[in-house]
């Protein structure tokens, strides 16, 4: 009998981990942005990831017009460094251009990750930023 409770209590674990892994793909892979919320900087969000339904992830900085943010963002060059443009969702953590963070908590409009268990990271839905590039 404990075998049985054991193994069904395995399988309902491993269920919703799927389940989770599909629904923060899905959340993150709208065609929106993603602000990074930073509350310890001027500018608590300053920069934001776009995420592709292809695994594909690009890194944006917002412009700033006379120390007013604007809606407007520049893809971010990383120069000489080699950063994967990729993400992906690995169980109960994402990998975002090569660091991973483990997803505490999620909704429809934000995610809640952390890199270290004490700093934590929120991406924040925002479908009214545009790249003026792609215009």
């Amino acid at each position: 009998m404990k075998t049985k409770v054991i193994i069904t209590i395995c399988v309902v674990a491993a269920l919703f981990g799927c389940n989770q892994k599909k629904e923060v793909q899905n959340i993150l892979s709208t065609d929106c942005y993603w602000d990074i919320l930073d509350t310890g900087s001027p500018h608590p969000i300053n920069s934001c990831y776009k995420f592709s339904k292809t695994g594909d992830c690009k890194f944006y900085y917002y412009m700033f017009l006379d120390k007013k943010r604007t809606d407007s963002v520049f893809l971010f060059d990383d120069g000489d460094v080699v950063v994967p443009n990729k993400w992906k969702v690995v169980k109960d953590s994402i990998q975002i251009r090569a660091n991973k963070y483990l997803v505490i908590k999620y909704n429809p409009d934000s995610v809640f990750l952390t890199a270290t268990g004490k700093d934590t990271m929120t991406l924040i839905k925002n479908c009214r930023t545009h790249n003026q590039k792609n215009k």
